[in-house]
């Protein structure tokens, strides 16, 4: 009955976000938007600012088409509206190139959310955004597991997220955040390795990422397996948006909005496992002996600047988490070391940075 009423109020939603110049991060002004899922099609252009926004759309998945003259066409068709928070899409064009004869003018191909953001990584590397950590099987919002199921990647075991690709080692994954390399970003994670449990960011927070199987640029000099180069979207910077979520990971609660309406913002998340819970209440999903607890907290503050032509951001990121095996009660039932001995692993795991950039000039 609630579910129908529901139905019949058919919420509304806004897509927003962004238009620049993928190379010099300058605004693309009168660039054309279009929701072209929708009948008939809704659009709009860019302000001076870049900016944009179509309002009243209805709730579920759209196709993003942004077009400017001597641009390729950019195209998202993985955009999710629900009705908890709008949609934020920050975008950057690509120049295109023409080859034009008497006869002919051929145009490179369209711009897709699944083209790297690293300009430099022109191969075996893809984009990836929050949607497809969401809709990718027995992902359960993590980056790692996502990636498991893409061309070339394989898991090591289906109780970690570590992955093996094309054969290379696990321990050479290298993660970054906000251009920062960063230790293991995993729970329950193992000495010298690169993956354990689940992640410790949740997916609230990521933007448009790039994963790399190789071929890497320059910048990832630390390489030998793959690269995770994660980006954290910032929060919407017209109204406080907060978000609630219970699913099989855990409890998720989230926070956003300007710090000064119209230009800077906050995004805050906070995570508590949901075996956790489940131990306190009797339940050991894990095993009969082991108890496991999770809880991590991560954060993206954006500060531009009155010309946009400053950023300055500080983000952070850390993580908890236990585990505790018991002995076996009964003494009779002891076979091996493993079941008189009790063990315990705990990890856990931090980052802090902040980035500065400066557009010298429309170059």
């Amino acid at each position: 009955m609630f579910l129908a009423c529901l139905a019949i109020a058919q919420p509304k939603q806004t897509i927003k976000g962004t238009v620049t110049d993928a190379a010099t991060l300058q605004p693309v002004i009168g660039a054309t938007v279009t929701i072209e899922s929708v009948d008939p099609v809704r659009g709009t252009t860019t302000d001076v600012d870049g900016k944009f926004s179509i309002n009243m759309l209805p709730l579920g998945r759209h196709t993003v088409r942004v077009s400017y003259l001597g641009y390729a066409d950019y195209v998202n068709d993985e955009v999710v509206l629900n009705s908890a928070k709008t949609a934020t899409l920050n975008i950057q064009l690509a120049e295109a190139a023409y080859n034009a004869s008497e006869d002919e003018i051929v145009v490179y191909a369209n711009r897709k959310s699944s083209t790297p953001l690293n300009s430099l990584s022109v191969v075996s590397t893809r984009a990836f955004s929050v949607e497809e950590t969401q809709r990718y099987a027995a992902t359960v919002n993590d980056p790692g597991r996502m990636a498991q199921g893409l061309a070339g990647v394989q898991a090591s075991q289906d109780n970690n997220n570590d992955i093996v690709v094309r054969g290379n080692s696990p321990l050479g994954v290298l993660w970054r955040v906000e251009g920062a390399d960063i230790v293991n970003p995993n729970h329950f994670a193992r000495v010298g390795s690169s993956g354990g449990g689940i992640t410790i960011f949740s997916a609230s927070l990521l933007g448009q990422s790039d994963f790399s199987t190789g071929a890497f640029a320059a910048e990832y000099g630390n390489a030998l397996s793959s690269v995770f180069d994660i980006r954290f979207r910032p929060g919407n910077n017209e109204k406080r948006e907060h978000t609630i979520r219970a699913g099989m990971l855990g409890l998720d609660f989230a926070t956003e909005g300007p710090i000064k309406k119209g230009r800077s913002s906050y995004l805050v998340n906070y995570r508590y496992s949901t075996l956790g819970i489940l131990n306190d209440l009797g339940f050991r999903l894990v095993g009969e002996r082991v108890d496991n607890n999770f809880q991590d907290l991560s954060f993206n503050l954006v500060f531009p600047s009155k010309n946009n032509k400053r950023t300055f951001t500080v983000f952070g990121l850390g993580g908890l988490s236990d585990e505790l095996e018991e002995p076996v009660q009964d003494t009779a039932l002891w076979n091996g070391p493993l079941d008189y001995t009790q063990a315990i692993f705990n990890t856990k795991t931090g980052a802090i940075g902040a980035t500065f950039t400066q557009l010298l000039n429309e170059k």
